[in-house]
């Protein structure tokens, strides 16, 4: 899975999560999820989210610190690769 697959995933989990997010402004960067408006709970809900489509464990402390769509598309990337 491409780290764009896997930032689609991501942007639906947004979606899904917290629908007054404007995932259009989403991109694949290190801008913190914070600055389109989500809390720390709502990046675990999309991380758990995004765990429970692709069946990828990551720890709520991994989650916190993938801060950004960049960071978490990577941990999702390594946790895929880990699995493989």
């Amino acid at each position: 899975m491409t780290k764009d697959e896997i930032f689609a995933e991501i942007l639906e989990a947004v979606s899904a999560v917290d629908g007054r997010v404007d995932i259009s402004t989403l991109r694949l960067d290190e801008t913190p999820f914070r600055a389109h408006g989500l809390t720390s709970l709502t990046q675990l809900q999309v991380c758990v989210d995004v765990s429970d489509r692709l069946g990828v464990p990551f720890s709520d402390n991994d989650v916190l610190l993938a801060s950004t769509p960049l960071r978490l598309a990577s941990l999702i990337e390594r946790r895929l690769a880990e699995a493989a």
